[in-house]
């Protein structure tokens, strides 16, 4: 959304996601692993009594980013996939030894935060 508002990225349709409850959801599976939904926002994240069980670097780097009206729109998906080199949570992730689930038309894969980005010398 932020390449697209600053007209740096176009597109000929647009899907909102939004309303997909599970996309938002911040909850333990069954093998005590917390799962965040990439449309989670950083004011839930920062809110989560889930993440401030032992998870408190998240919050508090949501909590790191922006104002309140970003913080309530903004996501952790979001905020992984701008690709920005002064993203607030790819840090905190990482050090928390964070896994991101990606899914594509060839199937669903599991990488480290830290092998999610590209790396350029």
């Amino acid at each position: 959304m932020v390449k697209l508002k600053r007209k740096s990225l176009e597109c000929q349709y647009l899907i909102n996601l939004k309303f997909i409850p599970e996309l938002r959801r911040i909850e333990k599976n069954g093998d005590g692993n917390l799962q965040v939904g990439p449309l989670a926002t950083l004011t839930s994240l920062a809110r989560s009594p889930l993440i401030h069980e032992g998870f408190e670097i998240l919050a508090r780097a949501a909590l790191g980013v922006g104002n309140l009206q970003i913080q309530n729109l903004a996501t952790i998906g979001g905020n992984l996939c701008n690709a920005s080199p002064s993203a607030d949570l790819p840090p905190a992730l990482i050090a928390l030894g964070a896994r991101l689930s990606l899914a594509s038309i060839r199937g669903q894969r599991e990488v480290k935060v830290e092998e999610f980005f590209s790396r350029t010398i």
